[in-house]
């Protein structure tokens, strides 16, 4: 989700988003040792988390995050701006999920 969100900020970056890609740096090579092992019993559900922040972008539209896990396992992750403005953040967390 960091990496998506910086992005979106690289013709306009500030010291925030230098700060924000100096730690996603420092974690991944701090993880590199890591190691993520999955076997039969970690492929039983499949679930979806879906999150939206009202308003956040400067024509006022919606940012939505979506992650999909396959038993402990993320198997995908976006996040991306809504294509139509909301009137609350209920409804921009519908969008997210229709989206």
């Amino acid at each position: 989700m960091a990496t998506s969100y910086l992005t979106t900020r690289v013709t306009r970056a500030t010291e925030e988003d230098l700060e924000k890609l100096s730690r996603c740096l420092e974690y991944l090579n701090g993880s590199k040792d890591v190691i993520l092992r999955l076997d039969g019993r970690d492929y039983d559900t499949v679930a979806a988390y879906v999150d939206a922040s009202y308003g956040t972008h400067a024509d006022r539209k919606s940012h939505t995050g979506t992650v999909l896990k396959l038993g402990r396992a993320f198997i995908c992750e976006w996040s991306r701006k809504q294509c139509i403005n909301t009137k609350s953040s209920c409804e921009a967390e519908l969008v997210g999920v229709s989206d």
